[in-house]
């Protein structure tokens, strides 16, 4: 299983966008992914047509909380290519207001976020996690950087988009080091 995190410390970018479209293509292709929302936002969700949950919120800091019941089936027709084969099965774990908690809860440690994923994986047989992330920089961001076996950094053709990239760089490679 690998994981892929889509960031970039700008909002508006289409981080978004390519976690789905990118989780989307894969499963069109046979692979067996699932996405994960770290933004308070929840947009994921949204994206598929589905409703924003504090799903990862629950899993992560409740430790009876089930998968069966905060994880959500995204429906095929919502990135189903006509005249393509059916696109295999994708799950995501979707997020809301209460995500931005997360590491301020009592008993959550900065490695919570890596072993979730893996259970989420090895649980669902996935060969993919997409890791859709928040704008902010937060110390919730620690914990993705432990869980990444790969970083897509999203930008747009702007000065501004490319701020903060030196930065992440900088902050994984110390996160990578430690």
């Amino acid at each position: 299983m690998k994981t892929i995190i889509v960031s970039n410390r700008k909002g508006g970018v289409g981080k978004t966008t390519v976690a789905t479209h990118l989780a989307a293509g894969m499963s069109l292709l046979g692979l067996r992914v699932g996405v994960v929302d770290t933004d308070p936002q929840g947009h994921a969700a949204s994206a598929f047509g589905l409703p924003k949950h504090n799903g990862l919120y629950n899993l992560i800091t409740d430790r009876n909380a089930q998968y069966k019941d905060n994880l959500m089936q995204v429906p095929p027709e919502s990135y189903a290519v006509p005249g393509w084969d059916a696109p295999t099965p994708m799950v995501l774990l979707p997020s809301d207001i209460k995500t931005a908690r997360i590491l301020t809860t009592e008993g959550v440690k900065v490695w919570t976020f890596r072993r979730k994923v893996r259970e989420f994986a090895t649980r669902y047989k996935l060969e993919y996690v997409i890791v859709d992330t928040s704008p902010s920089n937060t110390i919730f961001d620690d914990s993705l950087s432990l869980a990444a076996d790969y970083y897509l950094y999203v930008t747009e053709a702007a000065a501004l988009s490319f701020d903060g990239l030196e930065e992440a760089l900088d902050e994984l490679d110390q996160t990578n080091d430690g």
